[in-house]
């Protein structure tokens, strides 16, 4: 008889170990016969809820990963690349600053992009709630830049995005920047 992973509690980021018990549990289930040992159809979906799970921390490492590569994009500068993240009629809202679709958004980025390597992102703090095809998520942010001092302070905040899921990956919808003053 198989023995079945334990499930994973709700605390924290789970890490890789418990994103594989999961992914082994969903398959297991998957795989399993579809009769029970008195050969009536068993009728058991508990599959579908770590199958659920093991899709949503794939979604969730997904979504950190565009957190992430928009905050290094918008550090190197790469304005292209980071508009590319957005839905075609996508959304970025800085104070009273809301730009929409590509065009206005590659003209922000390109207003407000530091020359490459001239600041650092660092994002923290990220909490993620998913929607069906879609997330709501809000990151704590903080800029540095390199300065005759040296590297100091620029900006602290809270970015809220609101993301979707296409065929080709996650993207913003809108991002809305606020930041700590």
């Amino acid at each position: 008889m198989a023995r079945e992973a334990a499930p994973l509690t709700a605390v924290g980021q789970s890490g890789a170990r418990s994103r594989i018990a999961h992914e082994v549990t969903c398959q297991a289930k998957a795989n399993a016969p579809d009769s029970g040992p008195s050969g009536a159809a068993n009728a058991d979906t508990s599959a579908e809820v770590p199958c659920k799970t093991a899709q949503m921390s794939a979604d969730t490492d997904a979504i950190r990963n565009l957190l992430g590569r928009h905050a290094q994009l918008a550090d190197d500068g790469d304005v292209d690349l980071r508009v590319d993240l957005y839905v075609p009629d996508g959304i970025f809202i800085m104070g009273e600053r809301r730009s929409v679709g590509r065009d206005q958004l590659r003209a922000a980025f390109g207003a407000t992009a530091a020359t490459p390597r001239g600041g650092k992102h660092i994002l923290s703090n990220t909490v993620i709630e998913h929607q069906g095809s879609g997330a709501k998520v809000q990151t704590d942010f903080a800029v540095f830049r390199n300065s005759p001092e040296g590297i100091v302070p620029f900006a602290i905040g809270r970015y809220y995005d609101t993301l979707v899921k296409l065929d080709d990956g996650w993207r913003f919808a809108e991002r809305r920047l606020e930041i700590l003053e």
